[in-house]
């Protein structure tokens, strides 16, 4: 499996996948990468999930171990 943590790294990770047998992607929004995530990302992952049918959806946890979160963005 392929995690895919940011929404510019989706098409990246789709033709990696696509050119792997055995490789299988996983789409989502680390965050940890809070600062590269973009309002509609969310929305967008919901698109994506629906056009690529991926094995799974990654790295969308909660991760307050990071000093000072934002848990407002994080909720989102």
């Amino acid at each position: 499996m392929v995690p895919a943590i940011k929404a510019a790294w989706w098409p990246r990770v789709r033709q990696l996948c696509n050119s792997h047998t055995r490789f299988y992607p996983a789409y989502g929004l680390h965050p940890t990468f809070m600062e590269s995530h973009q309002a509609g990302d969310i929305e967008n992952l919901e698109l994506w999930l629906r056009q690529e049918k991926p094995v799974a959806i990654g790295e969308c946890g909660l991760y307050f171990f990071i000093e000072n979160p934002d848990r407002a963005d994080a909720a989102i």
